[in-house]
């Protein structure tokens, strides 16, 4: 399995632990803490704490992080406001406009930056904020 797939699947299970977390009663409260701190601590081995530690701050800012689907084709689309309210455009294949992902994280056996981390993670959190748009403004955001 490769380290971007490891940490997807430690991103998923945390999002299903979020949600267990909200619906569990208060005396499993501490076992699901627990259990959320152990991934979180998964995650920094993977990704390093710099890394999680922005993707988190990104994903919990409410506004920060936009979905936008077209239709009737369902594609996706993400607009990040990042650091001094610059926008990057990311697509979960994979694919972020930073900077930083551009000159140092694609192709490499990690691809990720921050804006991509931090959209799975607002996805599992409930904080991406979704619009639905037409195929036609969804190639005008993408371009």
């Amino acid at each position: 399995m490769s380290l971007a797939q490891s940490t997807l699947d430690l991103i998923h299970e945390l999002g299903n632990l979020i949600q267990d977390q909200e619906e569990e009663e208060e005396d499993n409260d501490r076992t699901m803490e627990e259990q959320i701190r152990q991934v979180l601590l998964a995650l920094n081995a993977l990704v390093g704490s710099k890394l999680l530690d922005k993707a988190l701050t990104l994903a919990s800012r409410r506004g920060a992080i936009h979905e936008y689907c077209s239709t009737p084709s369902g594609r996706l689309l993400y607009r990040v406001k990042g650091d001094n309210n610059a926008e990057y455009k990311v697509l979960l294949t994979g694919f972020c406009n930073c900077r930083n992902f551009m000159m140092e994280r694609a192709g490499t056996e990690l691809p990720l930056c921050k804006h991509i981390l931090g959209v799975h993670l607002a996805k599992k959190q409930g904080t991406c904020e979704r619009k639905i748009i037409t195929d036609e403004e969804w190639s005008e955001l993408y371009v």
